[in-house]
């Protein structure tokens, strides 16, 4: 397994991956439970992570592609800098409040949806549940997804 430091929650490769976002004690925690490669290419950025878990963080601008298994503490400022000039300037207080720590894991690589045996699984669950929902449960599921469902746009009869 290898680890990274990524300064965004970027998807490198196919797969499956979780993203969960962490505390600073976390972040240091992670930091400090064994060898990993940077890839912060930018100085503001490092400084910024290094303010936070007070450790030096190396620069590098090496193109990352996760494996099953690799896990990533990603660190991404959530605001753009409307000055320029204060790159490089930051206070640990504007850090703090405007930044993101996570962890990202791949999972697996990708997979081959239509033999997955637990997708199958899940698209039977599915089907069963729709057979026997009204139109109006399906409505509901549908708007609680963000999705719009018109029965009068299918041609099954609810």
């Amino acid at each position: 397994m290898s680890r990274y430091l990524l300064n965004s929650a970027v998807i490198t490769t196919p797969g499956w991956y979780c993203y969960r976002l962490v505390d600073v004690e976390t972040a240091k925690k992670w930091i400090s439970e064994g060898k990993y490669e940077s890839t912060i290419g930018y100085v503001e950025t490092a400084y910024a992570l290094a303010t936070l878990v007070g450790q030096k963080i190396q620069l590098n601008r090496k193109l990352v592609k996760m494996e099953s298994g690799d896990e990533a503490l990603v660190f991404r400022l959530t605001c753009r800098l409307g000055d320029p000039t204060l790159k490089g300037k930051l206070t640990p207080e504007f850090i703090l409040q405007n930044c993101e720590l996570g962890i990202l894991r791949k999972l697996k690589d990708e997979p081959d949806l239509k033999d997955d045996e637990w997708v199958r699984k899940l698209r039977r669950k599915v089907e069963d549940k729709l057979r026997k929902s009204s139109a109006e449960e399906i409505i509901k599921i549908a708007g609680a997804l963000g999705v719009k469902f018109e029965p009068k746009d299918y041609p099954v009869k609810f």
